[in-house]
């Protein structure tokens, strides 16, 4: 860009900037002239850097947030080597970057294997509270599946969200409902199945159990692969009927995604009607601390009447 300059004599110069805040001489009257200054263009902060700044602590513990800042923190680095001494934030940009970073580690810690000093609970609470729905009244009637069943308490909710069943799809996708306990990290699913006439409860065990250890890839129906490892029947019992409902209960130690899982399986066979399966289950290190609300939402388990 040109600088432009006006002589006292009245001649006007244009120099390259090059020339700027330098002395030079009128070309018409030979006086000394000082070139004007360069002009600072003002520095803009990066957009994107305030961006993974933000969404770093907006998004704390939920994962996804976390890497999005940390995406967002590398390309505003980028943007502001592109375009040095024209755009700044890169202490915007290395935070987002390392409080991302941070955050996402410690989520998937609590959301796996580590406890964090007593604080992985809140975490899960954190990271999975908002896709579960604990509103309403404690019993969830679903006439439509025909059956019903009562929350253990105010902190066991409903999944809404498809992250939340992806957590544990590994060991069954289809299921008519999904309840969830994020600060023990615990579940109980109900499945009603009318595909086929069940002649007993040993084929139902036998069935539920194949569904346990085998899944098929994502894509190809036609090629099953282990959902689970070291599946292990610990307990197999026959309960008090439910109405004209055979029950059978099994409790199952399971090794899935790298961790040791443990359930309890109630079959409800009905003589006409479908088969229910009902499970609650923890991982193993947790089960002992939430077994009393895993087995109390068992017990609620009812089978509608046919209207």
């Amino acid at each position: 860009m040109a600088l432009s300059l006006t002589c006292a004599c009245g001649a006007r110069l244009e120099l390259e900037e090059t020339r700027a805040g330098q002395e030079i001489s009128c070309p018409e009257c030979h006086q000394p002239l000082k070139a004007p200054a360069r002009r600072q263009t003002p520095l803009r902060t990066s957009d994107l850097a305030l961006a993974s700044a933000v969404l770093a602590l907006v998004g704390a513990f939920t994962v996804v947030g976390t890497l999005a800042a940390v995406v967002l923190g590398l390309a505003a680095l980028t943007s502001i080597a592109r375009n040095r001494g024209r755009v700044t934030g890169a202490g915007f940009a290395a935070f987002g970057i390392i409080a991302g970073s941070l955050f996402t580690t410690l989520t998937l810690l609590a959301l796996s294997k580590g406890e964090l000093f007593g604080l992985g609970g809140w975490f899960r609470e954190r990271a999975l509270g908002g896709q579960i729905d604990t509103g309403g009244p404690l019993e969830i009637v679903l006439p439509a599946s025909g059956f019903a069943i009562t929350r253990p308490s105010m902190k066991w909710g409903r999944a809404r969200s498809l992250q939340v069943e992806e957590l544990v799809a590994k060991f069954l996708k289809a299921r008519d409902l999904l309840l969830v306990q994020p600060t023990h990290y615990a579940f109980i699913d109900v499945r009603v199945d009318r595909t086929r006439n069940w002649r007993n409860l040993k084929e139902c065990q036998e069935t539920v159990l194949g569904e346990l250890e085998v899944r098929s890839a994502p894509g190809d129906e036609d090629a099953p692969r282990p959902a689970v490892s070291r599946l292990q029947v610990r307990e197999s019992r026959q309960l008090p009927s439910l109405g004209t409902a055979e029950v059978r209960q099994l409790t199952v130690d399971v090794r899935g995604a790298g961790q040791p899982w443990r359930f309890l399986i109630r079959l409800y066979k009905t003589d006409q009607g479908p088969l229910y399966v009902a499970r609650a289950f923890a991982q193993r290190r947790r089960f002992s601390q939430v077994a009393d609300e895993l087995s109390r939402g068992l017990d609620s388990f009812r089978i509608l009447a046919e209207p």
